[in-house]
């Protein structure tokens, strides 16, 4: 099996909010970044969908070295992951539930060593920068889908209030 270490981080603004999940996989000296962002989510979904997608990326069985900067997720990840059993319908899981299933399935192909503290200082500070954007992005539309929008037309200050 190839040996890959994957840097995984996910954030919000607000809890839930926009928020950002990032990671960067290195194998050697190569490395692959990738990251991407929701409008309405939690940190630690972001931070859990980030490894998600570091796995997904995968295209064969690996020992994966993950590193993980968020002690909440890394602990809810290793003791959910754990004897973790379903015990509800697909359906009756909530969105954080369905990616710890996702995990669980993904991880099942993997050796995975669960690593403390910081990894490569560049693959951090990667992690963050494209956590950052996509939070900036997410938050930019999530104004947009906010935003009032009259019922009718207005045709004076007066239709407002």
């Amino acid at each position: 099996m190839q040996s890959v270490t994957l840097t995984a981080y996910g954030a919000c603004v607000g809890n839930p909010g926009p928020g950002g999940w990032a990671y960067v996989l290195r194998f050697g000296p190569h490395t692959l970044p990738d990251s991407g962002g929701d409008t309405d989510a939690t940190a630690t979904q972001m931070g859990i969908l980030a490894v998600v997608k570091g796995l997904e990326a995968l295209k064969q069985p690996c020992n994966v070295q993950l590193w993980i900067n968020n002690d909440h997720v890394r602990d809810s990840l290793r003791a959910r992951l754990h004897g973790w059993t379903r015990r509800r319908s697909e359906m009756a899981l909530s969105p954080e539930e369905q990616l710890l299933h996702r995990l669980r399935d993904l991880a099942q192909a993997h050796q995975i060593i669960w690593l403390d503290g910081i990894a490569w200082i560049q693959d951090e500070m990667r992690c963050d920068e494209l956590v950052t954007a996509n939070i900036c992005q997410a938050s930019v539309e999530r104004a947009q889908q906010l935003r009032w929008r009259p019922a009718g037309p207005i045709s004076s200050i007066q239709d407002i209030y």
